[in-house]
């Protein structure tokens, strides 16, 4: 609004002058009042003044104001000749599109009005020394002809321009407010960022994630906390943030045309401490399956020691080098043992492979000891 009220001062200005400015060239060298053009001028000025520095937008008295300007305009342009008469039109019109039917009719009124003045006001209400040029005067019936064929149009104007300004006021109304929810309904929160800083959206997640109950409608960047403003001072497109206890994902996106920037929080905490459960489940998983592998892995050792110490028990073995292979053997398979305890013990160490030479023929000799031992077998 403001924006677009800074370019209506603009534009407004620009017209008056320029026009002014022409009319003083042609003229020039002829005898004319131009004490009322300068004042005028000057009125413009100081009302751009004002405007910018106390109005934020189009009111109702900034169309008022400017349909008497217009109207001291047009007595400075020919009155009742003056060929800008069509741009009251351009002032309901713009009150259509600011305001209601009520003060779009309200303000054709006063164009109305303000219109007869400048027609018949002449010599009737102003003196002639007012006026900028000295032109003809038209004839009475002639004047009113031509006042009321405006007067009805005015009327006209301000009926279709103020019902379709409303069908499109509401239209648009219905889009952002349908807009608005959905983003308000969306689970990530969305911030919009202007160049300026200003901030020009933040859907209710996002006031909820960086402000918790604190709903105050901020409407600049740097009016966030010292925390806040630290999660979006970083320009990487994607990153992982810890704020408030939560782990949030911070993307950033550019606008079109470099316009501002669009940030998407989403809450990671719930992932997260899923992804963490996942994690233990897999180990859980894991640890289960070795602990079956080194069940595997005892059994086998242990049922040849049992076999060993069977035979040993019972004595069924009576040579001597046969009992003492037997107790080497014993030996052996407790050494073995001993290691698959010691490496499920270092099961959660950093694992260093270490490389030697075997003999494959003692490997195989090992392999068919334990398994002539083994009662299974």
């Amino acid at each position: 609004m403001e924006r677009n009220f800074k370019w209506f001062l603009f534009l407004r200005t620009f017209f008056y002058y320029s026009t002014l400015s022409i009319e003083i060239l042609l003229l020039r060298g002829e005898s004319y009042h131009f004490l009322p053009l300068f004042v005028f001028a000057l009125v413009i000025l100081i009302d751009n003044l004002i405007n910018i520095f106390r109005t934020k937008g189009i009111t109702f008295r900034v169309i008022t104001l400017e349909i008497i300007y217009f109207s001291v305009f047009l007595m400075l342009t020919g009155d009742a000749q003056s060929p800008f008469i069509p741009f009251y039109f351009v002032l309901i019109l713009l009150a259509a599109a600011n305001f209601s039917v009520s003060k779009t009719f309200v303000t054709a009124g006063i164009v109305s009005v303000l219109h007869g003045i400048v027609m018949f006001g002449r010599g009737a209400i102003f003196p002639e020394f007012i006026f900028f040029l000295k032109l003809p005067t038209p004839s009475t019936l002639e004047s009113i002809l031509v006042y009321t064929i405006y007067f009805l149009l005015y009327f006209f104007v301000a009926a279709i321009s103020g019902y379709i300004a409303e069908r499109l006021k509401v239209e648009v109304e219905r889009l952002r407010i349908t807009t608005e929810d959905i983003l308000n309904a969306i689970e990530p929160g969305i911030i919009t960022i202007g160049n300026n800083g200003k901030i020009l959206f933040m859907n209710r997640a996002a006031k909820e994630f960086l402000l918790g109950e604190d709903t105050a409608q901020l409407k600049h960047f740097e009016e966030f906390p010292p925390e806040v403003k630290r999660l979006f001072e970083n320009h990487e497109k994607d990153r992982e943030v810890e704020f408030k206890g939560r782990i949030f994902s911070v993307s950033r996106y550019l606008l079109h045309n470099g316009l501002g920037e669009i940030f998407v929080i989403t809450d990671l905490t719930e992932i997260k401490e899923m992804e963490k459960k996942l994690i233990l489940f897999d180990r859980m998983a894991t640890l289960g399956k070795f602990a079956a592998d080194i069940a595997h892995e005892i059994r086998n050792p242990v049922m040849s020691i049992k076999g060993s110490a069977e035979l040993l028990y019972r004595g069924k073995v009576k040579d001597k080098d046969e009992v003492e292979k037997l107790w080497k053997y014993i030996f052996s398979e407790s050494q073995r043992l001993e290691k698959l305890t010691r490496d499920f013990l270092n099961f959660s160490k950093e694992i260093k492979i270490e490389r030697s030479s075997v003999n494959l023929c003692e490997l195989l000799k090992s392999c068919i000891d334990t398994m002539s031992f083994n009662p299974v077998f």
